[in-house]
């Protein structure tokens, strides 16, 4: 599978995604559920079909025997709470900007959320009063916010990871200090379509992906984001 990506920084490229890497991150992404092979009821895409979150539910879905809500028209806060209302969905992702959209002070009361069993966020960070937010209002809705990239097929921090000094490459194991996140796992994808060069740039020779992502991490393993390692000044 190609699947269009840029990261949050470069040019837009085609990630060559394989059947391997696509079995393990549909394994990841519905490990909030323990039923199968039927994980959960309904789920909702939410995204743009590019988005991997809505690749993810379109190829999966028949395999894993689910009945999948989708819609044509634009996903409005209005439209997504007349099928939210209607057809009473147990699963969703997309963005924390959608749903700052849908959990609006006021407005969310046209909504009944409470058929949703798990909530994914994810493609930006959230900010935690918007995460207790709506923990209080469907407060039995396991709500994660999830940290993921294209080129992981999903979910960044369940295969093999460390973080590595950009500079030195070398890796980084006391807590609190920045580094640039690497990855390495069977979720990890093949290449960039036709652009070896920037393969190189993403891929080490042992088969680690560099997120281009700084982070730290504290002493109980907890990871933070920083900073695009792009979006760093030269020094």
């Amino acid at each position: 599978m190609l699947i269009a990506t840029s990261g949050t920084t470069g040019l837009p490229k085609l990630a060559e995604i394989t059947h391997r890497n696509l079995i393990q991150g549909f394994t990841y992404l519905w490990s909030f559920f323990d039923n199968f092979p039927n994980p959960t009821r309904l789920p909702l895409i939410m995204s743009p079909v590019q988005w991997f979150s809505a690749i993810f539910v379109m190829t999966s879905s028949p395999l894993f025997r689910q009945t999948r809500l989708q819609t044509s028209l634009t996903f409005t806060q209005e439209h997504a709470y007349e099928l939210i209302n209607k057809y009473k969905p147990t699963f969703a992702t997309s963005s924390s900007s959608m749903w700052v959209t849908l959990f609006k002070p006021e407005q969310h009361e046209k909504c009944n959320f409470s058929s949703l069993e798990v909530i994914l966020i994810g493609g930006s960070a959230m900010h935690p009063t918007l995460l207790q937010y709506m923990k209080n209002i469907i407060p039995n809705t396991t709500i994660a916010n999830m940290y993921g990239m294209s080129e992981c097929s999903g979910p960044a921090f369940l295969p093999d990871l460390y973080l590595v000094n950009p500079e030195t490459l070398a890796e980084i194991t006391e807590p609190n200090k920045p580094g640039e996140l690497w990855i390495k796992g069977p979720s990890i994808f093949k290449c960039y379509r036709n652009n070896p060069k920037v393969t190189k740039d993403a891929l080490t020779d042992d088969g680690w992906l560099r997120s281009g992502d700084i982070m730290y991490r504290d002493e109980k393993w907890y990871f933070y984001f920083v900073e695009r390692l792009k979006s760093l000044p030269p020094k």
